[in-house]
């Protein structure tokens, strides 16, 4: 298990956050509100361990989508 805190951003666009771990869909196990932070447990493999999240945002001029990946190797 691996807890994993987010901070979202005041301009994020709740219903595009997508979350992906080893290829599953997660996205169920977080709560995105604009603005907010929350902490998240995940279960993972052993070996490595790969998170993609990414969620739209709204800019002053345009919007934008925010992509992070993540690995986590557990031995």
């Amino acid at each position: 298990m691996y807890g994993l805190v987010l901070i979202y951003d005041k301009a994020i666009i709740p219903a595009t956050f997508a979350a992906i771990l080893n290829g599953r869909d997660i996205k169920d196990l977080f709560k995105p509100q604009p603005g907010q932070a929350e902490a998240v447990w995940l279960m993972l493999d052993p070996g490595s361990n790969t998170l993609v999240i990414s969620v739209d945002g709204n800019l002053e001029n345009r919007a934008a989508t925010d992509t992070d990946r993540l690995v986590f190797i557990v031995q």
